[in-house]
């Protein structure tokens, strides 16, 4: 089912785009800790993960990576951190953790519906290993246009890989919203630079107003603390993200 493929395979090949930093910029203004976005013609409010910055909003050059590694029929719309991840990217250091929203191009005018967004869960819950496993190919495809995409940014010779997707399984299901774990091996040629690491995932498919928003919360570790740690991430990001965004009240009868 490619509406619920779709948001994991954006966010397994939006790896590319986080494992090399780029060269510090000037001096960075304050992070912003929410954002403004707008989906079709809805206005949603982006809030960081609770603590969390958006990075992208004071960094032409990263925002501008981060567009190129994300397959064409998905949007970005935010990617955020700590204060010391931040840091670590002005730094050119790299980054350890970090979280990231899009939506699929192809539900933006329309939306999604109530009815249609609990077909979406009830298939994610059923099959979201199947659904894994059937991404793999797709995977392999956009991480491959990524790299050439990145290679024109960059300039320089990139290869990017993601190694076979595992899942831990589904965390969340309810109302709303449904998530599920992920697992993978990465490694990035940038040049003579390669970067390998095995990473983390929780991702979260969230109804809001008449929307679907993709949350994903990464770190570049797969133990299962981390695993822990990205699950209670996204969940909180969930809550500040429709803590942000109330259902429009209904109109007396």
């Amino acid at each position: 089912m490619r509406l619920a493929r779709g948001p994991a395979a954006f966010a397994i090949s939006l790896l590319a785009a986080f494992a090399r930093a780029e060269e510090p910029e000037s001096t960075q203004p304050t992070d912003p800790t929410s954002i403004n976005v707008e989906i079709g013609s809805t206005a949603i409010v982006l809030p960081a993960p609770p603590g969390w910055v958006e990075l992208t909003a004071n960094r032409d050059a990263f925002r501008e990576l981060i567009e190129a590694g994300i397959p064409a029929d998905g949007r970005h719309l935010g990617t955020f951190g700590t204060v010391e991840v931040a840091n670590d990217l002005d730094a050119a250091r790299g980054m350890s953790e970090w979280a990231t929203a899009f939506t699929i191009r192809a539900q933006e005018e329309k939306g999604v519906s109530a009815s249609e967004f609990l077909a979406i869960r009830l298939a994610t819950r059923h099959q979201w290993e199947e659904i894994i496993k059937g991404t793999q190919e797709y995977v392999d495809e956009e991480v491959r246009k990524s790299s050439e995409r990145m290679q024109e940014k960059l300039g320089t010779d990139v290869e990017l890989g993601i190694g076979e997707l595992s899942t831990p399984g589904v965390f969340l299901d309810e109302p709303g919203a449904v998530g599920g774990l992920l697992t993978a091996a990465s490694q990035t040629v940038v040049g003579d630079e390669t970067t390998s690491f095995d990473m983390a995932m929780a991702l979260i498919m969230l109804h809001v107003r008449s929307h679907v928003v993709v949350l994903s919360a990464y770190r570049d570790k797969a133990s299962p603390s981390d695993f822990e740690a990205v699950k209670t991430v996204a969940l909180r990001w969930m809550d500040a993200v429709r803590a942000a965004n109330p259902e429009p009240a209904q109109p007396a009868m």
